[in-house]
């Protein structure tokens, strides 16, 4: 089940669209319900995978820390681990676009939370996750 919108990818496509422009390469969606979002290719080779979060209402400074959960955390650390690049937590806040190479979390921060606020709750709104400053990400220039 897939709560994402048609409004939710197109500001992921519009994210990726900066990256790749930032990065110099091309950001490419993996498959729909797949649990890594998106790869970043560079003349046919793989240079990163990412996990894309929109945050629409708030700030990269309303709360001190964010969270990556543990399900995303372990696909983009064992895939990345097996394909040799690098794996990155990537936000967009109201504000800016931010991102942290994963391997760098201490993964000992961790908690189980989740939304409550859809009408149809399933088994994977509430899941442990790992929490982590948004100070400790670094900003993408705009």
């Amino acid at each position: 089940m897939s709560f994402e919108t048609e409004e939710d990818r197109t500001r992921a496509r519009q994210v990726a669209a900066v990256l790749a422009d930032r990065w110099h390469c091309e950001l490419c969606e993996f498959g729909d319900l797949a649990t890594i979002d998106w790869y970043a290719r560079r003349d046919r080779r793989l240079v990163a995978l990412l996990e894309l979060k929109c945050r629409v209402n708030r700030t990269s400074d309303r709360f001190p820390t964010t969270m990556l959960s543990l399900r995303k955390w372990m696909a983009l650390t064992f895939a990345a681990l097996a394909l040799g690049v690098p794996p990155f937590f990537v936000v967009r806040f109201t504000d800016g676009i931010f991102f942290i190479d994963i391997r760098t979390l201490d993964t000992t921060n961790h908690c189980v939370t989740g939304r409550r606020d859809r009408s149809a709750v399933t088994r994977f709104d509430v899941e442990p996750a790992i929490e982590f400053p948004v100070a400790a990400m670094t900003r993408v220039d705009a």
